[in-house]
């Protein structure tokens, strides 16, 4: 199949792209390489370069179709890249990715979530996608207990959590005027290789290294981690599967 994704050079979205490949499907990438304005640009453009370097293999050239350096909020961008590409399904992965980089700017944090979210919905209805997966986020459930379940009432706190849960209902209206099935996926605190150095797990092991001082903020604060191999293991499995069409 042909499989657009959108963040595809992103700590989970480049590890899907692999997974995909490795499977024999055709994959397209949408990726504007963006710092968010508050990660050095030196850092992300040294992750990206090792990300794209697991691009490389004979095997993986050969079910890439491109990688566009693009913003998905411009709609002409977009519809080109539909227009060309054709997906059957589309991964949506591109977005702020934590509530600290929203809160850094809002507005710009909204364009992404909520406008680029618009336009790829408008795009995979006008194209007749088979499938869109919508990448949202635990932090909808806001302050939640272990083994929280997806039928869990959702009580976001915060812009990040408040966006992630209204691009959900989007997301869910667009299937129920139109004949778009979507699978909305809530990941965990994910970590792994190639991760920005400003998440807890990298914080803790570069500090360590480094010989720093561990510090922890808040003793009853908690996080439900989730490794970015099971974390890719589990969107490609929804994506491709029959069983997870119209689901949370």
């Amino acid at each position: 199949m042909n499989i657009l994704v959108t963040g595809g050079l992103g700590l989970i979205g480049h590890n899907v792209v692999k997974r995909l490949s490795d499977l024999g499907h055709t994959t397209s990438i949408i990726d504007n390489k963006t710092n968010y304005g508050i990660i050095p640009q030196s850092e992300i453009d040294y992750l990206v370069a090792e990300r794209e370097k697991k691009f490389m293999s004979p095997k993986f050239l050969d079910t890439l179709s491109f990688m566009y350096n693009k913003d998905i909020s411009d709609v002409g961008e977009m519809d080109n890249i539909f227009h060309v590409e054709q997906p059957d399904i589309v991964i949506h992965m591109a977005s702020f990715p934590r509530q600290k980089v929203v809160n850094a700017n809002p507005a710009l944090g909204s364009r992404t979530m909520s406008e680029g979210l618009l336009n790829l919905l408008e795009l995979s209805e006008k194209y007749e996608v088979r499938k869109f997966i919508y990448m949202s986020s635990s932090m909808v459930y806001g302050d939640f207990i272990d083994d929280v379940k997806e039928y869990a009432p959702c009580n976001p706190i915060g812009q990040y959590g408040i966006m992630k849960l209204a691009g959900e209902w989007l997301v869910r209206d667009y299937s129920r005027r139109t004949n778009l099935v979507h699978t909305i996926i809530r990941p965990s605190a994910v970590y792994g290789p190639l991760d920005v150095e400003d998440r807890v797990i990298s914080k803790f092991l570069l500090t360590a290294m480094r010989g720093g001082v561990l510090k922890v903020n808040g003793e009853k604060e908690t996080l439900d981690f989730t490794y970015v191999d099971d974390a890719a293991d589990g969107i490609v499995a929804a994506a491709l599967s029959d069983n997870t069409e119209n689901k949370t």
